[in-house]
């Protein structure tokens, strides 16, 4: 049958559905994979498509029905629960904003709230509106979103109560000023975001903390996202604002994700137009080094991530800026350091100069010590007392680097200050086993690669880290002659990845008929640079 004659019969059947609660559930029985399910979480947006619109074409069914009983008070055999109705809301929402349908989206996320109000549906209609540009609706959500927050959560809630202010900040910036809003921005930053620890938290490739930190974070990035949306708009009526500018750029850099990194990049030229001539004030000195700050930080990302997007040439461009950021880094003493963190990594992870970023994370650990160690229990931490996370990432950046020189004595007492900094960080762990193993202490090696791809805390390991540090334990323990719990490693490894590279060699461990294995652990001290 041709694909739209096939489209016709499937709405033609679709239509003949009558049993609401089958839609509802068939519909959320689609949708729950594409969040919950390894395969389909990892499929294309081409590939996801087809099943975001099949639920979209259940769903839809279901909101139909529900609509005719309640416009013109047609039963259709509908349960009529209100709360079953907004659960569908928000599963239709979502699979329309999947499908690149946002306009339609938040209204039914709206709908959905009224019919019975619950935080997606709210948080959903508020953002939606922002994203659309309609500042009175996105005004209103955001206003109906605060109130329930309130009543239901707390103004001050660390989860909620970050993300309705910022609905509320980001929907205001839809229609006022610079003048009017930056202020209202300022208060919230401070008041949200812990000023340096957080912002660093959301510079770093490492985020290791307990879970209100996490929450806070993940808040951070959708407030984020919601000021993007006003600032966007804002920069459309104001076009020669460097106050803003510098903020859009700041909000890219903390942001970090891809399309922030193109979004920040296109603005550029603006930046070095609007904040360059101010830069022999002590505001404008400050605006512009970050500003130089921002841009470099971003072609760094750009290059290291988007090699799709951008040219070998970016990565001595990016360093160039940094240069040119450090060579006056007394205007901003925060973000100062945080240069010279992003710059440090750079030279360390690129391999660029290791020498170079060992000086450059030594002027951060001189910055930033003494530090408040971490408390013994994880529960305890908190963002307002905890230690300043740069450090703990200096750290173990700089024994990185003394390992890569095969100066792993040097860098032990780094990796002990790194973990009194921050216990949970499986990265020291990482080195640990890397150096006992090169120092044919086996027992330590295991130990350390067993707590590594054990961890299941605050921040695991992601699946590519643990999988190669299990190739690495297969060995160990093999060569330790415990070929028992080395099957069993192995085990884990083939049921984490089927596919990964070291399997066949790993096999043949167990072949008493085969050839030895050789050694891979090079290939996972590769892992963590």
């Amino acid at each position: 049958m041709p694909a739209q004659g096939a489209a016709r019969a499937r709405r033609s059947q679709l239509s003949a559905l009558r049993d609401p609660e089958w839609l509802y559930n068939a519909g959320t029985d689609i949708i729950t994979p594409l969040y919950e399910d390894s395969w389909y979480k990892n499929l294309s947006d081409s590939r996801a498509r087809p099943y975001w619109q099949l639920a979209a074409d259940i769903l839809q069914q279901g909101y139909g029905h529900y609509i005719a009983f309640e416009d013109k008070g047609e039963r259709n055999g509908f349960a009529t629960d209100p709360h079953f109705f907004a659960m569908l809301c928000n599963n239709l929402g979502i699979a329309l904003g999947k499908l690149e349908r946002e306009g339609e989206a938040w209204p039914i996320h709206e709908r959905g709230f009224h019919s019975s109000p619950f935080i997606e549906n709210a948080l959903s209609a508020a953002n939606g509106a922002i994203r659309s540009g309609d500042a009175q609706a996105a005004q209103r959500c955001a206003a109906q979103l605060q109130t329930f927050v309130e009543k239901h959560f707390g103004k001050d809630d660390i989860e909620y109560g970050c993300r309705a202010q910022s609905c509320v900040l980001a929907a205001a910036g839809l229609s006022e000023s610079p003048d009017e809003w930056l202020p209202k921005r300022e208060a919230f930053q401070q008041k949200w975001s812990d000023n340096r620890k957080h912002a660093r938290l959301c510079n770093s490739d490492e985020h290791h903390f307990p879970e209100d930190w996490r929450v806070l974070f993940t808040n951070n990035v959708g407030a984020l996202n919601d000021q993007w949306e006003a600032m966007k708009r804002m920069f459309e009526r104001h076009p020669n604002d460097a106050r803003l500018v510098h903020l859009m750029l700041r909000n890219r850099r903390d942001h970090g994700g891809r399309s922030a990194r193109e979004s920040g990049l296109a603005l550029a030229d603006k930046a070095r137009q609007l904040l360059e001539p101010q830069r022999h004030t002590d505001e404008g000195a400050a605006r512009w080094f970050e500003t130089r700050y921002s841009l470099a930080y971003l072609r760094y990302r750009s290059w290291f991530y988007d090699a799709d997007l951008v040219g070998q040439d970016w990565l001595p461009q990016a360093r160039k800026e940094f240069a040119e950021c450090l060579a006056d880094r007394a205007s901003d003493k925060v973000q100062g350091v945080d240069a010279m963190l992003d710059y440090g990594m750079l030279l360390v992870r690129e391999d660029i100069d290791s020498n170079e970023g060992i000086r450059w994370l030594g002027e951060v650990i001189q910055s930033l010590e003494p530090q408040p160690r971490a408390p013994a229990n994880e529960n305890a931490w908190r963002p307002d007392t905890a230690p300043d996370p740069a450090l703990a990432l200096a750290y173990v950046y700089r024994a990185h680097a003394l390992c890569m020189q095969d100066k792993n004595d040097n860098a032990i007492p780094d990796l002990d200050a790194a973990a009194a900094l921050n216990p949970w960080f499986p990265a020291v762990w990482y080195w640990r086993a890397t150096i006992a193993s090169e120092a044919g202490d086996a027992d330590a090696a295991i130990r350390w690669a067993t707590r590594f791809v054990e961890f299941d805390g605050i921040n695991p390991p992601d699946d590519e880290g643990r999988a190669t540090m299990l190739s690495a334990l297969v060995q160990l323990l093999h060569a330790a002659g415990q070929p028992g719990q080395a099957r069993e490693r192995f085990n884990e490894l083939e049921q984490l990845d089927a596919s990964h590279d070291d399997l066949p060699e790993l096999r043949e461990l167990f072949n008493p008929a085969g050839k030895k294995g050789k050694s891979l652990w090079s290939r996972v001290k590769a892992w963590f640079g």
